[in-house]
C-alpha cells in the first residue's frame, strides 16, 4: 500500500513565528499537517503535534522519511545566548539537523523546504540596506550556525531534481509573543520601569511584524522558484533609529526610556528580491 503524503511538516510549531504561521496555513490550506515541537517545552501537544528531539542525530530525518511531506517549513532552532551557552547543542540542532532533513527531503521527493534564517548573517556594520548578494559577516555564533545551515541546505540539494529550498533572512521581528523585542519593551515601559536604549540616532533596525513574516513564509511555500536554492531578505526595508522608534510609539502612548551610550549598529533589509521573487511587501507598521 502506498503511504499517503502529508501536505506540511512544520518545525518550531509552538514558537511565536511558528504558531502565527500555523494559524495562517490552517486558514488558507486544508491539507494534512504535522507540527514538530521540541520535547520538554512545558506545553501540551495540540492535535497534529509530534515531539522530536532535534539534537538526536537523524531524528528529524527519520520523521521526514516516514511522513514524506510535500512541503517542509523549518523554524526550529537554538537562538540567541543559548547558542553561546551550548555550542555543541546549537551545532546539532541548527546545522546538522538541517543537513539530514534536506537529504531526507530530497530522497522522498519533497517539493519545497522553507528555512528560517536570520539577518544576523550580515552583521550590523553596513550603513545601508543590505542585499542578499553581499558577503555575510555573522558576528554571533547564532548567525554563524544559520549561515552554515544555509550552506548545508544548498549542498544537500545540489543534485536534487525534485526539491527546492528557500532561506528567508528575517530581520527584527515584533508583535504578540515577542515580549523581548525593543518595540514591545518600549510599549510596555512605565516611569518605574524605563527601558535603556543604545543611544538615539546610530542604533538602527528594520522592524517587521510577525504577521508579515508568517505571510512571507506562506508565500514561500506556494510561489514558483527558479533554481534549487533561493535566499531572500524578509523585512519592511525601512531603517528606523531608536529616536524614530520612540517617536512613533509616543504617538500612541507615553514611552519611558533611559538613553545609554550611543552605539553604532545598523541592520536593514533591501527587500527588492522579496518583492520580485515572492510578491512580498510588509504591510504592518509599528503601531498597527
Amino acid at each position: 500500500m502506498t503511504q499517503q503524503r502529508i501536505s506540511l511538516l512544520l518545525t518550531g510549531a509552538h514558537g511565536a513565528i511558528g504558531s502565527t504561521f500555523r494559524a495562517r496555513w490552517s486558514a488558507q490550506y486544508a491539507g494534512p499537517t504535522v507540527a514538530v515541537v521540541q520535547p520538554g517545552i512545558g506545553e501540551q501537544l495540540l492535535p497534529g503535534d509530534v515531539a522530536v528531539d532535534l539534537a538526536i542525530p537523524g531524528a528529524l530525518a527519520d520523521l521526514v522519511v516516514s511522513l514524506r511531506p510535500q512541503v517542509i517549513v523549518h523554524l526550529a532552532a537554538i537562538t540567541g545566548s543559548a547558542c553561546e551557552a551550548d555550542r555543541e547543542l546549537a551545532e546539532a540542532v541548527n546545522v546538522r539537523a538541517v543537513k539530514t532533513l534536506a537529504q531526507a527531503a530530497a530522497n522522498v521527493g519533497t517539493s519545497r523546504i522553507v528555512f528560517a534564517s536570520t539577518a544576523g548573517v550580515y552583521g550590523d556594520q553596513r550603513q545601508r540596506r543590505v542585499k542578499e548578494t553581499e558577503d555575510p559577516e555573522p558576528p554571533s555564533f547564532y548567525g554563524q550556525t544559520k549561515l552554515e545551515a544555509e550552506y548545508a541546505l544548498a549542498s544537500a540539494l545540489e543534485s536534487s531534481e525534485t526539491t527546492q529550498a528557500i532561506a528567508l533572512r528575517i530581520f527584527n521581528v515584533f508583535g504578540p509573543a515577542f515580549p523581548s523585542s525593543l518595540v514591545s519593551r518600549l510599549a510596555e515601559s512605565t516611569p518605574n520601569h524605563p527601558v535603556t536604549v543604545n543611544g538615539l540616532d546610530r542604533f538602527v533596525r528594520d522592524y517587521v511584524h510577525v504577521e508579515d513574516v508568517a505571510a512571507a513564509l506562506y508565500l514561500s511555500t506556494t510561489t514558483e522558484l527558479s533554481g534549487t536554492m533561493t535566499t531572500v531578505n524578509i523585512g519592511r526595508g525601512i531603517p528606523i533609529s531608536n529616536r524614530e522608534l520612540i517617536s512613533a510609539l509616543e504617538r500612541v502612548q507615553p514611552v519611558h526610556v533611559i538613553v545609554g551610550d550611543e552605539r553604532s549598529s545598523y541592520s536593514c533589509a533591501d527587500t527588492t528580491l522579496a518583492h520580485e521573487t515572492l510578491g512580498f511587501s510588509a504591510t504592518r507598521g509599528l503601531t498597527d
